[in-house]
């Protein structure tokens, strides 16, 4: 099977560093991007062409608009499934990060909740680490409660995936809008809980291999 071992830096799959349209440079912050509604940031996610590996990491550093409530992040299948999603809900006074799933061939949708302090249009960095049964979600830093998922559909899902900043598919709600500044996938679910260490920048993980298992 061929697996994508070090990082994927998404914005650049995405194509967010080109300013296609709706997309723009935030001011006084070097490497950050201002995406609106109007932005279509999808791609193949053409590496993974077998199951999703068993254990990796999601690192992003994004701001999100103080009414913004959706979705950050999709993995979606061509015939209309999300098979793995990241969701901000606002609340009054706190908000959740949910990670999203398909659980089985009949596309059953399944979603683990994380609720964490409320802070609006501020910059927030969340990593969630994927290992074995188990979800575990850092923010800024700090790690919160782990949580047990089902990842049967998770672990079996092979290649024709779109990826894409908001929902791929218009059923899923309006797309994102906020500040967006690193979004990378590793594969290594422990680099979320070093994610603040200079010794484990991304800047450092930049390469990849392909290897056959």
């Amino acid at each position: 099977m061929l697996f994508v071992i070090g990082v994927r830096d998404l914005l650049s799959s995405l194509g967010v560093y080109k300013l296609p349209l709706g997309v723009y440079h935030v001011h006084k912050r070097s490497g950050a991007f201002r995406v609106t509604k109007s932005a279509k940031l999808f791609s193949p996610f053409t590496d993974l062409n077998s199951p999703l590996p068993l254990e990796f990491s999601i690192i992003m550093s994004v701001k999100c608009d103080s009414n913004f409530t959706g979705y950050i992040f999709a993995l979606s299948e061509l015939t209309g499934n999300q098979i793995f999603a990241i969701k901000l809900t606002q609340k009054v006074a706190s908000m959740s990060i949910s990670v999203e799933y398909s659980t089985d061939s009949s596309n059953q949708a399944a979603s683990v909740d994380f609720e964490i302090p409320s802070k609006n249009s501020t910059w927030q960095q969340y990593a969630i680490s994927v290992a074995d049964d188990t979800l575990v979600l850092y923010y800024d830093c700090d790690k919160t409660v782990e949580k047990v998922f089902i990842r049967y559909r998770l672990s079996s899902v092979k290649g024709n995936l779109m990826m894409s900043i908001g929902p791929y598919f218009t059923q899923y709600g309006s797309q994102f809008e906020g500040a967006i500044e690193q979004l990378v996938i590793v594969e290594d679910a422990s680099y979320s809980s070093r994610q603040c260490s200079s010794k484990t920048s991304v800047s450092n993980l930049t390469s990849f291999q392909f290897v056959i298992r």
